[in-house]
């Protein structure tokens, strides 16, 4: 009977001095619009409730909410579906704002935010590690962008229809490690994607068609950029524009298809790696102006009013491109014109050579 009163002290002991083992918090859903017990009558009080991990469900029954959210935990925002649950600014400011890391947007039709340029957006994020997924983003205001990233790091647009926007579909500043992946981005006032003072980002397999200027538009002092397996036609003005210190990017593996003006068009940007891309239907295909140490290798220029200029640039290496309008094998000329001031400060005719043309189209899927 000793020994067992023993066993019991010693057992009462050690449960006393053990602390219990913590338990990882949990996350919950919380829902928004329906119309059963605990749901939220508007999206922002169901976020405001919200803690660290948790999903806010909108339901689409009573949409279009005209709402302005701001997002400041970690969370998932998530719509029923994204054709009918539809948050709408009612054209002002932007029409959902995250100022946390690790959230998610999904499943939504985003519209209608305020009407200033580089200010209001439908989804503005000052971020790191979130996404943008599965959504309808459209008809931002008269100047606004779809998606608008702003000091931003390590996260993605995947997989969203952006469309009808009064300017950007997706506009990029300050910001690192961007993946805008599989997207349709389309009808857009201005560009399919601008990236602006932002480095080592990737615009990657996505649809770009039928914007009112460009593309994709690299501005000033963005460097180390790609920009990869796209299709992206019908620009007024380009596929692709690279511009002031726009330096050391990747052009690669992309379909450039009737563009009004250039396919590609370098403006004071160095270094830069055009490759594998299929470049169809523009005048020129390829223009550079003021750029240099570039290497443009491996692409298909096809049926194209004219195929490649330059002007004033230097130390650009051509090699084994193919040319339908020169399908010779032969060295195949490209015409510009350089500056030399220390002549006189007039254009001078000039050429560039492919000195090993490919004779037949490259395969590039």
């Amino acid at each position: 009977m000793s020994i067992l009163l023993t066993l019991l002290l010693f057992v009462s002991l050690f449960s006393a001095t053990v602390p219990a083992v913590l338990q990882a918090p949990t996350t919950q859903i919380l829902h928004a619009g329906g119309s059963g017990p605990g749901n939220y009558t508007t999206i922002q009080a169901a976020i405001d409730a919200a803690a660290a991990g948790d999903t806010v469900y909108v339901y689409h029954d009573h949409a279009p909410y005209y709402e302005h959210l701001t997002i400041t935990t970690p969370l998932t925002l998530q719509g029923e579906a994204k054709e009918t649950t539809i948050v709408d600014g009612n054209g002002t400011g932007d029409v959902i704002t995250v100022q946390a890391s690790s959230c998610t947007i999904t499943g939504l039709t985003v519209q209608h935010s305020g009407h200033h340029s580089m200010i209001d957006a439908d989804v503005y994020l000052e971020t790191t590690q979130s996404s943008v997924y599965g959504n309808i983003i459209r008809d931002s205001g008269d100047f606004a962008c779809g998606v608008f990233y702003n000091n931003s790091q390590d996260s993605i647009v995947h997989n969203n229809t952006i469309y009808g926007n009064g300017n950007e579909g997706v506009y990029l500043r300050n910001s690192t490690g961007v993946l805008i992946r599989e997207n349709n981005i389309t009808h857009n006032r201005h560009c399919s994607v601008v990236i602006s003072m932002s480095t080592n980002n990737r615009v990657t397999c996505n649809v770009f068609a039928a914007n009112q200027a460009a593309g994709v538009s690299i501005w000033p002092n963005s460097t180390r950029n790609m920009v990869d397996n796209n299709t992206i036609s019908d620009c007024p003005y380009s596929g692709v524009g690279l511009w002031t210190n726009a330096d050391n990017n990747t052009i690669r593996d992309n379909h450039f298809i009737n563009e009004t003006q250039y396919g590609i068009i370098l403006t004071h940007a160095d270094g830069t790696l055009i490759t594998n891309n299929e470049i169809n239907g523009s005048n020129p295909g390829i223009l550079l102006r003021f750029s240099n140490n570039s290497l443009i290798t491996r692409n298909n220029f096809i049926h194209n009013q004219k195929d490649a200029s330059f002007e004033n640039s230097s130390k650009n290496c051509w090699d084994v491109n193919y040319w339908s309008r020169h399908p010779f094998g032969f060295p195949m000329i490209i015409h510009g014109t350089r500056i030399f001031p220390q002549w006189k400060p007039t254009p001078v005719h000039w050429i560039n050579v492919d000195w090993h043309p490919a004779k037949t189209p490259y395969d590039l899927g």
